[in-house]
C-alpha cells in the first residue's frame, strides 16, 4: 500500500513570482495530484492532497497499518502456460476486512 502524500498542503494559486496562466497552474495541479491519486488507489492507500488537515488522514494510516497479518502460500498449478492466477482469502471472524491482490500474472518465459 502507498499512501501519497503532497506536502504543499491547499494551494489557492501559483507564487506571486511564477508567470503561468491559472489555466495552466490548475493543468499542472491536476497532473501532480492524479499521479499521486493513482498510485494511491491503485495500490490500496490513499492520497492526503489538497488539504491542511494532515493530522485526520495521517491517524487514518495509522489505524489502517498498526495491526496486520502478512500471509504467503506456494502455488500447486505446475502449468507454465497459465499466467494468470487467481487468490481468495477467507476469514471465520466476522467484521474483518480483507485487502488483498485477488489475482496475480506470471511473467511469460522468454525463449
Amino acid at each position: 500500500m502507498f499512501y501519497t502524500i503532497d506536502p504543499r498542503g491547499l494551494l489557492a494559486g501559483p507564487d506571486i513570482n511564477t508567470t503561468i496562466t491559472n489555466q495552466e497552474w490548475q493543468d499542472h495541479l491536476q497532473v501532480t495530484h492524479s499521479s499521486l491519486r493513482l498510485l494511491g488507489d491503485e495500490t490500496g492507500g490513499f492520497c492526503i492532497c489538497n488539504t491542511n488537515d494532515f493530522r485526520t488522514k495521517l491517524k487514518q494510516i495509522d489505524n489502517e497499518t498498526g495491526d496486520y497479518y502478512i500471509v504467503g502460500y506456494t502455488s500447486n498449478n505446475p502449468d507454465p502456460m497459465k499466467l494468470r492466477r487467481r487468490i481468495e482469502i477467507k476469514v471465520a471472524r466476522p467484521g474483518v476486512e480483507l485487502f488483498y491482490k485477488s489475482e496475480y500474472l506470471l511473467p511469460r518465459i522468454k525463449k
